[in-house]
């Protein structure tokens, strides 16, 4: 999570990606997209800060080597409204948001949605 005007990583999280009619969506937490404990509504960081901007880190494969590639994505639009989804009746008491991702046509990333699992060998 970073706050875009200085470039600044303010934290770090976890996710995952999910897969839903043809669109793929970050899981995450709330918390990590606020910089706000969901309980108390304050910072989590002693320094105060709320993100603008989150950074999936993900692998690329440009043969015969594998890469990590880092992807921005600004968690408001333009008019500063958040750009996720949150529970529709619990909202942050849930601590989860789903943020839509688009990933330009020559993306080259490797990932697998939690939802779309690999198997090898017998299931």
């Amino acid at each position: 999570m970073y706050f875009s005007k200085t470039e600044q990583k303010l934290a770090s999280g976890t996710g995952f990606i999910y897969e839903r009619n043809n669109k793929l969506y970050l899981i995450t937490n709330w918390h990590n997209v606020t910089g706000l404990n969901p309980i108390t509504k304050k910072p989590i960081g002693n320094h105060g800060g709320i993100p603008d901007k989150i950074v999936l880190t993900l692998q690329t494969q440009k043969e015969p080597l594998i890469e990590w590639k880092h992807f921005p994505m600004n968690l408001y639009d333009k008019d500063k409204k958040a750009d996720w989804l949150i529970h529709p009746k619990h909202k942050e008491n849930v601590d989860v948001v789903v943020i839509e991702i688009e990933f330009d046509e020559d993306f080259e990333g490797i990932f697998r949605p939690i939802n779309k699992p690999l198997w090898i060998g017998n299931p």
